[in-house]
């Protein structure tokens, strides 16, 4: 079959037609919606971001003042705090805690009287500010036999001080007489006409000072530090058999055990109180064979002791 050839048709408006086409209702309200309502100005815009800015300002100026008076308060508070305790410290150094009473106990050699003079402490004194190291110095260098003096204060008035005797512990020979020290090397006498028991000699050493209450002094710096270390020694290990230390120079130091055995220990570094214990356990056997031995014993090594007898 043949298509029909069919001509469209072509519709045209014409202003004169009379006919008036409306957009719908719906579209008509929001164009004139969008029409009505104003557009923001670049002056509204500036403004507004005026006002934010101003807003954001005060309220961090809020902020800062805020701060600012919570630190004043704090600083106020820890003025006052320091301020009462000022005034209280000042009331405890001026009018409270007067020493009313001193008492003195533990040295069997010196009398309370004696102790009491050198102490420097009076009745009336504050009880806080007594110098403990001034009052120790003063005892203890004016009163050569006191080795310790301990300072206890008992609220509100009372100081209590609490003293330990010194023991001889060596002894020097001199022309004059014997010059006895303590452990510390603390001169106790410095003419003494009888020695004491169970003293340890100082041998092969020069003195240059010996002032009662005071450390000696040796004229050679390195024999002074060597006879301190034997001195150590000694007390570290509780020697009592220690009848004598020596020290000629830095490479030959000796300890004498009993008066009999020489311990030959050369220079002194830290293994020498292991080489004195392998010399005292050395002292023990040979006793246990002859209680009467004596001789050197060579602790220069590090493992062997050779015994040498007289």
């Amino acid at each position: 079959m043949k298509k029909r050839n069919v001509k469209k048709k072509e519709y045209s408006i014409s202003e004169d037609a009379g006919i008036n086409i409306e957009p719908p209702k719906i579209y008509s309200e929001r164009q004139r919606e969008r029409q009505e309502e104003p557009k923001p100005r670049p002056e509204r815009r500036a403004q507004k971001a005026e006002e934010l800015s101003k807003t954001e300002r005060r309220s961090r100026q809020n902020k800062k003042r805020r701060l600012k008076n919570k630190v004043r308060k704090v600083i106020l508070s820890a003025v006052l705090v320091i301020l009462l305790v000022a005034v209280g410290v000042a009331l405890s150094l001026t009018v409270f805690f007067k020493i009313e009473t001193i008492s003195v106990t533990g040295s069997g050699i010196y009398s309370e009287a004696d102790v009491l003079t050198y102490s420097k402490i009076d009745e009336g004194d504050n009880l806080f500010l007594v110098d403990e190291s001034r009052v120790s110095n003063s005892i203890t260098q004016n009163l050569p036999y006191v080795y310790e003096v301990k300072i206890k204060r008992e609220l509100p008035s009372t100081v209590k001080l609490v003293l330990t005797d010194a023991v001889v512990k060596y002894s020097i020979e001199t022309e004059e007489g014997y010059i006895l020290l303590d452990d510390n090397f603390k001169v106790l006498e410095t003419n003494a006409e009888q020695l004491p028991a169970a003293t340890t000699g100082i041998f092969d050493a020069s003195v240059s000072s010996a002032q009662a209450g005071y450390t000696i002094e040796f004229e050679d710096a390195t024999t002074a530090d060597n006879l301190k270390a034997l001195s150590d020694i000694i007390k570290s290990l509780d020697i009592t058999e220690a009848t004598a230390i020596s020290s000629t120079d830095i490479n030959h130091n000796y300890i004498v055990y009993d008066g009999r055995i020489t311990f030959e220990l050369g220079a002194l570094d830290d293994k020498s109180e292991e080489r004195v214990l392998r010399g005292l356990a050395a002292c023990q056997q040979l006793d246990e064979s002859n209680s009467d031995s004596a001789g050197t014993l060579n602790l220069l090594g590090d493992k062997q002791v050779y015994f040498t007898a007289k």
